[in-house]
């Protein structure tokens, strides 16, 4: 294994190792005047941001000027570069065949960090660099803080052992690979483009480039309970794949609707544990179901499976035990407790439980997950503002899916809280999130 700057030989190094010298306030006038602006001057302006010489205040400029303006693929590009060029990146030729997924966000969606420990079984290496939630939806870079013991932050080095040992390496932060990008999620969230789609592309494919990741699989949440919209849609796809080519990696892109929360659950630790259930061969859920994709795609970009056979080889690593294995062995490597996937009570649990019931009988049509991944937010689950800490055992369990029938006053969610007056908050959000069409329910007739 090697670690390698990012101006170093091939296509990957084009445009970086000569960077134009234009100051963070000349390209923010160049921009403010309509004149186009490079994308090698973009990559300037964030390695600037990340050494120092250009301010917090000139990149969130940028970043609000260029969600005005639309960002086009070639800012894009300029993006990437420049936050791949703050430290290193790893090349895994030595360390085997290596793929990663992404999600972009979604409401109840630990899917990649069940997708890892499959793919790892079958072969596949996954340095996955995770990303911290945003606005109503989770992210990876949290729950894994559910885990006890586990580190997820760490040296490089620390990051290669895991990766060459274990299969999988996942941390929230590395310190030299991409360290800037998640300053730039925070960034981007005070400034209120926590939504932005393109800046979560760049910042996305930066991560994978600089893991060393040869395959991406990267997922779109579309609807009420992702971040992307339909037209974003259309243009994700070719600028993802812009940047795949420029880095020459094999891209895989997945489009999600979602229109109530993915899992039963919403909330760090909860999701951890609906996690252990899916690698303990629960297999039948949509969680499972996109977990499963997801890691037959890995296998098949990283070539350990055919073309068309991930998914049934992703499904035997399942039902075999095979990934729960690998997720053990993963865990283990950045100190945390292997049981948490088999032990629920490993994970701290909240002190207040709120019930929430059907309002009528009829049937339950339809579950907001907006809603709910709010209410999960308003309980610590996600942040109301950029620096407040995440507090891993609240959320919302649902009890009930769409198209069932309910009766009045049954119970078809728990709230778990710790401030009786946010856990009455969001209990209400969550009864509002839940819709019952009254119509009465038909009953078997007796002879």
């Amino acid at each position: 294994m090697r670690f390698r700057g990012v101006g170093a030989g091939g296509r990957s190094g084009a445009g970086l190792a000569r960077l134009p010298d234009v100051q963070a306030g000349e390209l923010l006038e160049q921009i403010s005047r309509g004149e186009p602006v490079k994308a090698a001057e973009i990559a300037g302006l964030v390695r600037d941001w990340d050494s120092g010489a250009a301010s917090e205040a000139q990149m969130g400029a940028w970043c609000m000027a260029a969600h005005i303006g639309g960002l086009d693929r070639a800012a894009i590009r300029g993006v990437v570069r420049g936050l791949v060029a703050a430290g290193d990146r790893l090349e895994l030729s030595r360390v085997g065949p290596s793929a990663v997924a992404h999600s972009l966000g979604a409401v109840g969606d630990p899917s990649a960090l069940i997708a890892a420990p499959i793919a790892a079984s079958l072969g596949v290496r996954v340095p996955y660099l995770c990303a911290r939630g945003v606005e109503n939806v989770g992210g990876d870079g949290d729950r894994l803080h559910a885990i006890p013991g586990y580190r997820t932050t760490c040296t490089t080095a620390q990051f290669v052992r895991a990766l060459r040992d274990a299969g999988v390496a996942a941390a929230a932060e590395v310190d030299r690979l991409a360290p800037a990008r998640g300053r730039l999620a925070v960034l981007r969230e005070s400034v209120g483009l926590a939504a932005s789609v393109p800046i979560a592309i760049a910042t996305t494919m930066a991560a994978a480039i600089a893991s060393g990741a040869r395959g991406l699989v990267m997922v779109l949440p579309v609807g009420p309970g992702g971040l992307a919209s339909r037209a974003d849609v259309g243009d994700a796809a070719p600028m993802a794949g812009a940047i795949a080519d420029e880095w020459e990696r094999e891209l895989r892109i997945f489009s999600l609707p979602v229109e109530a929360p993915l899992g039963r659950v919403v909330g760090n630790g909860l999701e951890i544990v609906e996690a252990g259930r899916v690698l303990g061969g629960e297999l039948e859920s949509p969680l499972a179901r996109l977990a499963i994709t997801l890691a037959g795609a890995m296998a098949e970009l990283a070539e350990v499976a055919d073309p068309g056979e991930g998914e049934e080889a992703a499904e035997e690593a399942l039902s075999e035990g095979h990934a729960l294995a690998a997720a053990e062995r993963w865990i283990e490597a950045h100190g945390g407790n292997a049981g948490v996937w088999s032990e629920p009570g490993l994970i701290p649990e909240a002190p207040i439980l709120e019930e929430v019931v059907a309002p009528a009988d009829g049937t339950l049509t339809s579950i907001d997950p907006a809603l709910i991944g709010a209410a999960a937010r308003w309980l610590g689950a996600g942040r109301m503002h950029p620096s407040q800490a995440i507090d891993i055992s609240v959320g919302v369990e649902l009890l009930a899916d769409a198209g069932d029938e309910v009766r009045g006053g049954e119970v078809v969610a728990h709230v778990h809280g710790r401030d009786p007056d946010l856990t009455e908050r969001a209990a209400l959000m969550t009864e509002q999130a839940i819709t019952v069409d009254d119509a009465p329910i038909a009953t078997a007739s007796r002879a």
